[in-house]
């Protein structure tokens, strides 16, 4: 599994890991989906282009993923993967969602904002990773 869910109070953690940047932030947006949304089925699968740049890694981390946040509960955009790619301090690629059916999807989690809270991405011998606070 990509990423490990951790015991928080009043908030949700998790701890990510990936072989490469890309994968890393890969992990997050599903550990967040996972948290979010509960699927009994699959709608009719859209995309959308993201790309961002931040000043550091940690920022576009949160930035991706609070995007990820603020589509489901603001637009009720599900997602369901991404396509993406990272160089230097920079995002760029797509993310794919359906729409909110309350017949396909139950809402679980209600996550508010990602935190910075114990945020650093770190090397490791088989890649990256970092630990997210949300709050919930």
């Amino acid at each position: 599994m990509p990423y490990e869910i951790l015991n928080h109070t009043a908030d949700f953690g998790v701890r990510i890991y990936g072989e490469t940047l890309e994968e890393l932030f890969k992990s997050g947006f599903k550990a967040l989906v996972d948290a979010m949304v509960d699927f009994k089925g699959h709608a009719d699968k859209k995309e959308m282009f993201y790309e961002d740049t931040a000043e550091t890694l940690e920022d576009l981390l949160v930035d991706f993923l609070s995007e990820v946040v603020f589509r489901t509960v603001v637009e009720g955009k599900i997602f369901v993967d991404c396509e993406i790619k990272i160089e230097g301090n920079s995002v760029r690629g797509k993310l794919f969602y359906e729409n909110f059916s309350p017949s396909i999807h139950r809402l679980r989690k209600e996550i508010k904002s990602v935190t910075y809270h114990d945020l650093s991405i770190r090397r490791t011998p088989s890649g990256f990773e970092t630990m997210l606070i949300c709050d919930v």
